[in-house]
């Protein structure tokens, strides 16, 4: 395979007066006070028409993946789905293999293997036959039937295991699967895990926590097994983990670069940064031994404003009015106005934007659109959504006259799929919708970087979130080019979490993103720009020496990245090297790329 194609948010009127004085003084030590602006947020240029190819003269054979799948575990279903997504982002063919075709795997250049039964002959008997005689399969997770041991666990590695809950904090990259071999990745928030296991002697460790094995690979016959014992690799959160098993299993055993989409785009969003609860029995709040008030300007904010300012990030913010269950028969108001007019001045005068929560912490839809489980209480009616989003519109209108909110964020990334499809009523001036890759809930809104209702809306997606923000950034980072921070308030303040901690991760991630040179934007303006690079293709043909490309549909300032243990060098584009990734700012639509041994 040489030749390739891809596409890239009761007091007393004497407590209430003293609080509005020291909230003032607090933020005019920030400096909050005197960097207020009443304008919209300036939109970044727009992006010019991409420059047709006059005639393509590179031929692409992209790859052909086959997903094994025995579908005995339905709620293991958004693991495949985020894996296909990834796919469709590269451009790469994929196909599910149907049971009955599982004899005729040869065709695929590499299979994806996601089994909950390993004694199921006909499927691991196959999947042997096709590694033995020189391809590559990629196990994402290993099944969590408690109930019983397959013996064809020691063909992929795994001399014993153990299934027991417990967690980890911490993730060492012994294999470099993420850049530099060895680096550690702390995860303030923990991850749980079901399965501990024993590594035969001829397996590499490729990802551990504390000695235990997360990944590692195995030779087979002529072949080899890539193995993941831990769901949280498998999920579109560890994304890079995926471009890594791909570049291993398409690439680097026929000493080929790898081309991958750098959309070079960096978004913070604080969901919820003005609370609208009052936290009781928060860990965080007794750590630090302060009010939440002063946690959140003092602390929480004050962190991201000193990085807005060593990094030159655009911070945002989305707000929700309230979090009661009353929406349903009146609309209280319990977010404090004036810590919230301070804050959305501080956010815009940083060039950030606003987005909007919606009413209430309730995930719109009628009754039988979602699962009435987490927050979710059917709404009355549409009426009634209507009336509770004009509330959270008038409530911004009030602080900030004149700003449009065009960025809506769902409750816990939920929202019905009949109330998406008329979002457009709801929100009128809403172009943007953002969704999570974490999933807590089986109906959350799926998907990332793509087109909702026939493209009038844009899907915007976070990558990472409160207590692994290292770890997504690095992720993120390799896999897209995208890296999307939702630091959502009310889960720091609620979840055990130690707040140092939480700002180291937080530092270490804009360290990462600053090596990589990634673009502060907000989500509105990365949405922009990701859904116009989208329509751009890279094609491209490599042999011994070097790489060439073109690109269809070109705009000046696209990159990307090209993963490769050789050196490349080029007069036809600008490239900045980080081990062996290595990020391509072509200069014209055409160009070529050398390996350095033979310049």
């Amino acid at each position: 395979m040489k030749d390739n194609e891809i596409k890239f948010a009761k007091t007393l009127g004497i407590v209430m007066l003293f609080t509005a004085i020291v909230l003032v003084f607090q933020f005019s030590r920030m400096g909050v006070l005197n960097n207020t602006r009443d304008d919209q947020i300036a939109r970044e240029e727009p992006v010019s028409a991409g420059e047709p190819l006059e005639a393509l003269t590179v031929e692409t054979d992209t790859p052909l993946i086959g997903i094994l799948a025995d579908g005995k575990d339905p709620n293991k279903g958004y693991l495949i789905e985020g894996t296909a997504q990834y796919l469709t982002h590269l451009d790469y063919q994929y196909e599910y293999i149907e049971a009955s075709k599982v004899s005729e795997l040869q065709q695929y250049d590499m299979l994806l293997v996601f089994l909950t039964n390993f004694d199921d002959g006909a499927y691991m008997s196959a999947v042997m036959e096709y590694v033995r005689s020189g391809k590559f399969a990629y196990f994402p997770y290993l099944p969590f039937d408690r109930n019983s041991y397959s013996s064809n666990l020691r063909k992929i590695g795994v001399l014993e295991s153990q299934y027991e809950n417990f967690s980890i904090d911490r993730i060492q990259d012994t294999g470099g699967v993420l850049g530099e071999a060895n680096a550690v990745y702390e995860i303030p928030r923990t991850v749980d895990m079901s399965i501990k296991v024993r590594l035969a002697k001829d397996s590499e460790l490729l990802l551990a926590s504390e000695g235990l094995p997360l990944m590692w690979s195995l030779p087979y016959g002529e072949g080899n097994f890539l193995v993941s014992s831990s769901e949280i690799l498998a999920s579109s959160e560890s994304r890079g983990v995926l471009a890594y098993a791909l570049y291993q299993g398409l690439f680097e055993p026929n000493d080929q670069a790898m081309v991958q989409p750098f959309y070079n785009v960096s978004t913070t969003v604080l969901e919820d940064l003005v609370v609208p609860a009052e936290i009781r029995n928060s860990a965080i709040l007794a750590q630090t031994g302060v009010d939440q008030d002063d946690f959140t300007l003092n602390r929480y904010f004050r962190l991201f404003k000193d990085i807005s300012e060593m990094y030159g990030d655009k911070v945002s913010m989305s707000y929700t009015v309230d979090y009661s269950e009353m929406f349903n028969e009146q609309l209280p108001e319990t977010l404090q106005r004036s810590q919230f007019r301070l804050y959305t001045a501080q956010v815009l005068a940083s060039g950030g934007e606003i987005l909007i929560g919606g009413y209430s912490n309730h995930p719109l839809g009628l009754a039988g659109e979602l699962e009435e489980i987490g927050y979710f209480i059917p709404w009355k009616n549409e009426q009634r959504m209507q009336e509770s989003i004009q509330v959270a519109e008038h409530y911004l209108e009030d602080v900030q006259q004149g700003y449009t909110v065009t960025s809506y964020i769902p409750p816990q990334g939920r929202i019905g799929s009949e109330t998406l499809s008329r979002i457009a009523t709801l929100f009128p001036d809403v172009e943007t919708v953002l969704n999570r890759y974490m999933i807590a809930y089986p109906d959350q809104l799926l998907g990332d970087f793509t087109t909702l209702n026939q493209g009038n809306q844009y899907l915007y997606t976070i990558t990472t979130e409160t207590g692994a923000a290292q770890w997504g950034t690095a992720n993120a980072i390799h896999s897209l080019g995208i890296s999307s921070f939702g630091f959502h308030s009310y889960s720091l303040l609620t979840d055990t979490i130690d707040f140092q901690s939480f700002s180291t991760d937080v530092q270490r991630a804009y360290e990462l993103e600053q090596a990589y040179g990634l673009e502060k934007t907000t989500p509105t303006q990365a949405a922009e720009r990701i859904e116009q690079y989208q329509d751009m293709t890279v094609h491209y043909a490599q042999d011994a020496q070097g790489l060439a490309y073109e690109i269809d549909l070109f705009i000046e300032g696209v990159t990307f990245l090209l993963r490769t243990e050789k050196t490349p060098v080029s007069e036809d584009a600008e490239i900045k090297s980080i081990g062996n990734m290595h990020i391509i700012y072509p200069k014209s639509p055409k160009g070529y790329i050398q390996w350095e041994e033979y310049s």
